[in-house]
């Protein structure tokens, strides 16, 4: 129903519930990305999220951010030129700025990756957090 709400459709046998965010991340470092492959995410990033990828050996490529989230523009050339393999991002209260990335930008940012085949990993720890 959770997922249900967020647009998200699943059917329960394809949900893997985790102890947390960065299981999760290890996880997919681990079981889904070959060795060394390239991760793009924002830079500045949730710190512990780095060391959960460099752990799994995968190499880390910091994107530029303003103050509506993620700078979608050169989005390409810079996937191509790490030959990126995921795109990791916080849109919603990015962890260490506060940032939530708006409607706009989130549409943007969806359209290049799919345009790429870029998978995206979203970190929605905070989500639903509004202070």
């Amino acid at each position: 129903k959770e997922l249900g709400r967020t647009g998200i459709q699943a059917e329960p046998s394809s949900i893997l519930i985790l102890s947390g965010a960065l299981q999760g991340i290890q996880l997919i470092s681990l079981g889904l990305l070959p060795k060394g492959a390239a991760v793009l995410l924002e830079k500045p990033s949730y710190l512990y999220s780095i060391h959960s990828f460099q752990s799994a050996g995968v190499k880390l490529y910091g994107l530029p951010m303003d103050d509506r989230g993620l700078v979608t523009e050169g989005l390409e050339a810079q996937a191509a030129q790490a030959k990126a393999a995921l795109l990791y991002t916080i849109p919603s209260f990015h962890n260490p700025t506060g940032i939530l990335m708006d409607a706009e930008r989130r549409r943007e940012l969806m359209e290049k990756t799919a345009a790429l085949g870029l998978p995206v990993l979203e970190d929605g720890a905070y989500q639903d957090l509004w202070l």
